[in-house]
This record gives structure tokens, sequence and C-alpha cells, in this order.
């Protein structure tokens, strides 16, 4: 660790790393700028509590589905003290689902939140405005 970031080299699975294209590509066009993986989990860092209202099981079901380790190395950096949010995210939904967390487990699970989040604002834009 360096002074003021944290780097995590990951080894995640190819549907992790689906999904984790797919969430930089709904939220790129979600704040109408191009992101970045880490710019990504910065946002859900410091956004709502990740993931209060889904229930465990459907949490397990979801890391089950989309294995978090594998063959594809990753690198994140993240300021030191996002890292330390998404360390204390790790820590609160390793006691949701009742079961230890890798890293990569809580970046899938961000990821989960992160799509979740912004489809939940398109769909509301769209019915706030349903000529635009």
């Amino acid at each position: 660790m360096t002074g003021r970031s944290r780097g995590y080299a990951l080894s995640i699975s190819a549907p992790l790393f689906q999904l984790a294209t797919e969430a930089i590509r709904v939220h790129s066009n979600a704040t109408g700028r191009f992101q970045s993986l880490a710019q990504l989990v910065i946002d859900r860092v410091h956004s709502a509590p990740i993931l209060e209202d889904h229930d465990p099981a459907i949490l397990r079901d979801h890391l089950r589905l989309i294995p978090s380790k594998g063959d594809v190395q990753i690198y994140l950096s993240l300021p030191r003290e996002d890292a330390v949010g998404l360390i204390a995210i790790k820590k609160q939904l390793s006691e949701k689902v009742g079961q230890r967390l890798l890293v990569e487990d809580t970046l899938s699970l961000v990821l989960l939140d992160s799509i979740a989040a912004d489809r939940a604002s398109e769909v509301l834009r769209k019915v706030a405005n349903p000529t635009g």
C-alpha cells in the first residue's frame, strides 16, 4: 500500500469480468461520462448502504451464479479512504450473507448494486418523462 492509495491485484472469473464491463457501461451512460472500475467503486462506497434492501439469499445466489475467483487479472487502485470504505462494505456484506467474503466477492456485489441503482434511476427518469 502506498501512502495515499491501495491497490488490489485481483483474479476474477470471466462472468465477473463481464459483469464489471456491463456495470461500467451502465454507470457511464447514467452519469453521462466515461467511467472506470475504480470510479464506479468509489461512487458506490459513497452512496447509500450497499444492497441494504436485498434478501441475503439473493446475494448468496448471485455469488453462486457468478463466481468471483478466476483467471482474469485486473488491478484496482483506490484512494486510501475509499479502500477503507470498501473493506467496511466487505465486513457488512459478510455479516449479511453469513459467510466470509473475498474482495472479489465484495466487488461482485458492489457491481450488482451499481447496476440495480443505475437501472432504477433510468426507470424513474422514463416514468417521470414518458415522452423523452
